[in-house]
């Protein structure tokens, strides 16, 4: 079944829109009810792809799902091989997610991936289970991904579902990541009685190492280690997408959008004191949580073939100054 690349283009603005088509469906299928937009097909013989990543003109990154492939589309035609091919655990909603590039792409050459890893080096279909979903850095070198990162180490447990997967970079320079509740219920998914935060259903805001920073909403510079420093919001029962507010600039009032399952309790939640949680408003406004927890880091991360993995090494969470 082939699955291609779509792109919706402006006429009067000549500005391009670009759709992961999802399923086998030719572009005659489509339905544009603007008549400002037409649709062409840019490129086939993509496999459940996800997201992607524009690295140049007409140069796009764009991940496959299922077999943990970053596959290279250069002037509407796919290159025969992988840039890179990581071992993913791929049972329901697992597998290779997300894609963003560094504000400062074009000098330092950064990319984030968040996949769901696998544990054996291979790609795999439920057992045995994955080590977790992960978000690493990379350095795009002109062929692949070299040096990876390890930046976020996340729940994966019990899922299979739920596991979001959006990585975005904000106006403001901060790195944006969703992870869905991993079918967990605990404080974070809005239950007052539920466990403590597990990383779980939240979106993050952080900088390029990983850590929370100093004005996010629940960060507490006496508690270093407190996984709400690292939270933007909670609450969030999964998510598909992310944008930001072009129209909304002030710093205090700057809205991020997410597209969820939904909000468990209509929104987010706000933790008004420590270990206090209260019930949540009914729309997004300012800043909510973000969080990280401390890495217990394995081996991991990927390589350019399977066989080939390397052991990530592990930061110590801090307190951004």
């Amino acid at each position: 079944m082939l699955q291609g690349l779509l792109v919706a283009t402006g006429r009067r603005s000549c500005v391009g829109v670009a759709f992961l088509l999802l399923a086998a469906l030719p572009a005659a299928a489509q339905t544009v009810n603007d008549p400002g937009l037409q649709v062409e097909v840019v490129a086939g013989g993509l496999s459940q792809p996800t997201t992607m990543a524009f690295i140049g003109d007409g140069d796009i990154l764009v991940l496959q799902k299922a077999n943990g492939q970053v596959r290279r589309i250069i002037g509407g035609v796919l290159q025969p091989a992988p840039v890179l091919d990581v071992g993913v655990g791929s049972l329901s909603e697992r597998g290779l997610l997300g894609i963003a590039l560094d504000p400062d792409f074009p000098v330092n050459r950064h990319v984030y991936l968040y996949l769901t890893e696998s544990s054996t080096g291979a790609d795999t279909v439920g057992v045995p289970g994955p080590v977790g979903n992960r978000v690493y850095r990379g350095t795009w070198d002109g062929t692949t991904l070299v040096n990876p990162t390890l930046i976020l180490d996340l729940p994966v447990t019990p899922g299979p579902n739920h596991n979001g997967g959006v990585l975005a970079f904000g106006p403001d320079g901060a790195l944006y990541a969703v992870i869905g509740d991993q079918n967990r219920g605990g404080k974070l998914q809005n239950l007052p009685n539920g466990a403590a935060p597990d990383n779980t259903g939240v979106i993050f805001r952080v900088d390029t190492s990983g850590a929370g920073l100093p004005d996010n909403p629940f960060f507490n510079p006496l508690l270093p280690t407190d996984p709400m420093n690292r939270y933007y919001a909670y609450g969030v029962r999964n998510s598909f997408g992310l944008t930001f507010d072009p129209w909304d600039r002030t710093r205090a009032t700057r809205r991020v959008r997410a597209i969820c399952g939904w909000l468990q309790g209509r929104s987010t939640a706000i933790r008004n004191s420590p270990g206090r949680f209260r019930s949540p408003r009914p729309r997004w406004s300012s800043r909510r949580a973000l969080w990280w927890a401390a890495a217990s880091c394995t081996t991991c991360w990927w390589a350019t073939t399977t066989a080939a993995r390397c052991t990530a090494s592990c930061r110590t969470p801090r307190a951004t100054p």
